[in-house]
């Protein structure tokens, strides 16, 4: 148990009693518990034994000398954070040198000041105390950080497994279930052939029923579908004011039965869009569906422009109840509604919204909302038109790869390349056309050798890296372009579905992208690596 006022452990090393007894003398006065050694082999055995806060050391000791004494004390991982204080009647600059690389933390020479020799052990103290606390923190952090690390795994593995159960779940309900909506229909129309028209209400519920179950489920498999990467857009080229009309027509009835009226203002000219055409219908039915269920006997419009030249937007309002700001920030998260009384009066799930927004943002365009209580809503669809000039075996635009004989300058911040390394075609397609549309080049890679050598021959000003991209010999493709010697400074954006974020900077990174990607924000990643400071 330590003394009131205690204030550390010192050994004290010389073969001179009369030193050791002054010494010890005046330390055990301050409150420091003294030990000591008269000759080099003692003071080790001590050490080992005792570990003290710190080692006072004479230099000319027979046997073995001061120098000796602390390199081994610094060789052995039990004793080579003890901070040595050299104390000797030395005095040539060489000497102290000597004391120094030996692995000493001061040279106090003879004969001394007490009140200077105290002053450096109280300095070595402190210094040793704070690298104590520094350690301890470090090794905190790194626990922590470990613990993190590992919960992000669980984390992630859970999510996929959840993707997965929804995924294979959903499509185990839709079978029995459209089964269960084709029967009723068929069983409905033999019972109005045959004049039984009483239980045809009963039919009509239970098909309306499985209906909507069924846009439940085909909702979550989207969702899932979406969080795991894996949803798939099949471009083609869309008349956008036909597709625009095509549903309006499709919901007219649907928005008469709440007394509403449907208007559809469609600009001059709207021209094409490079789309998924099933995707898009299915996000126009959905903000339609949703401003028929909030409004009554009100007036839903759609209207269509083109901005600029490559933008279209589109705008679905209505004169509904309309949101709160409080409720505005709500609106797009998966399962979320704008308050529990608006769920319990008119029903959903929250997932619609959400499946929108992922769904434009995947197409490179995005869902916005302003509204105003009683005032109604206002849904804004922004979306790219796309390039379809080229088409790939994916369905989507083939973007233009290029290669060192089709590059007629180097890569540079004014005519900068991304290189492309993903083997899922649609996903390094789209990636590629919307770099394009933002002014720059691309290339393609489709094998993990491949992007070595096509990178060291182009020298792109970035590289985008798919993080489940097939490995070349020799490891991780990442610490691969990293490590090279022409190849390391360029800046390497990894997109990933499987990996963390901190494991992707870990390996290397200098930006990180998770899928399903948010096109809008593709730009502003990579142009950042084009201002200064980012030289190659």
């Amino acid at each position: 148990m330590t003394e009131p006022g205690y204030r550390g452990e010192i050994l004290i090393v010389d073969d001179n009693p009369a030193n050791l007894d002054l010494l010890s003398g005046l330390l055990a006065g301050r409150n420091f518990l003294v030990r000591a050694a008269m000759n080099g082999k003692r003071a080790l055995a001590t050490a080992r034994s005792f570990v003290p806060d710190l080692i006072m050391l004479d230099i000319n000791m027979p046997e073995m000398n001061g120098y000796e004494v602390c390199q081994r004390l610094k060789a052995d991982p039990q004793t080579q954070g003890i901070p040595v204080i050299f104390i000797s009647a030395l005095d040539e600059p060489m000497d102290k040198v000597k004391a120094f690389s030996a692995g000493g933390a001061d040279y106090v020479t003879k004969p001394f000041q007490f009140a200077e020799v105290l002053a450096r052990i109280e300095h070595q103290l402190r210094i040793a105390h704070l690298q104590l606390e520094n350690e301890s923190k470090t090794r905190e952090i790194a626990r922590k950080s470990e613990d993190a690390e590992r919960a992000w795994q669980r984390a992630e593995e859970a999510d996929r497994l959840k993707s997965r159960f929804l995924a294979s779940m959903t499509h185990e309900l839709r079978t029995p279930l459209n089964a269960v909506i084709g029967y009723s229909e068929m069983v409905e129309e033999e019972l109005r052939e045959e004049g039984l028209t009483r239980l045809v209400p009963d039919l009509v519920r239970i098909q309306t029923a499985g209906k909507h179950l069924l846009a439940l489920i085909n909702d979550i498999l989207d969702m899932s579908k979406i969080e795991a990467g894996k949803m798939t857009l099949h471009c083609e080229e869309v008349d956008a004011a036909v597709l625009l009309n095509d549903v309006a027509v499709m919901m007219t009835s649907l928005a008469e039965k709440n007394g509403n009226r449907l208007v559809v203002r469609i600009g001059n000219s709207l021209g094409a869009l490079w789309t998924d055409m099933t995707r898009m219908r299915q996000i126009l039915i959905n903000l339609l569906s949703n401003a028929v269920k909030f409004t009554s006997n009100g007036t839903i419009t759609i209207d269509a422009e083109c901005v600029l030249q490559d933008s279209i937007l589109i705008r679905v309002s209505d004169t509904g109840i309309g949101m709160t700001e409080e409720q505005l920030g709500r609106l797009f998260q998966p399962f979320t509604q704008a308050d529990s009384a608006t769920t319990k009066k008119y029903g959903g799930t929250g997932l619609g919204l959400a499946i929108c927004r992922k769904l434009c943002r995947m197409m490179g365009g995005d869902v916005t909302v302003t509204s105003h209580p009683g005032q109604g809503s206002v849904f804004t669809v922004t979306l790219s038109r796309g390039t379809p000039e080229l088409e790939s075996d994916s369905g989507v635009p083939a973007p233009l790869d290029f290669t060192i004989q089709s590059l007629a300058t180097r890569p540079s911040r004014e005519n900068p390349l991304v290189l492309i390394a993903d083997d899922d075609v649609a996903s390094r397609d789209l990636l590629a056309l919307s770099l394009q549309r933002q002014g720059f080049m691309t290339s393609i890679c489709e094998e993990g050798a491949e992007t070595v050598e096509k990178a060291r021959l182009l020298l792109p000003n970035v590289i985008a890296l798919d993080s489940n991209f097939a490995e070349p010999p020799g490891g991780s493709l990442l610490q691969l372009l990293k490590s090279d010697e022409d190849l390391g400074r360029v800046p390497i954006v990894v997109i990933s579905s499987s990996i963390s974020e901190r494991k992707a900077f870990s390996l290397g990174a200098s930006a990180y992208l998770r899928k399903p990607l948010e096109w809008k924000q593709l730009p502003e990643v990579f142009r950042r690596f084009l201002e200064p400071g980012h030289e190659r």
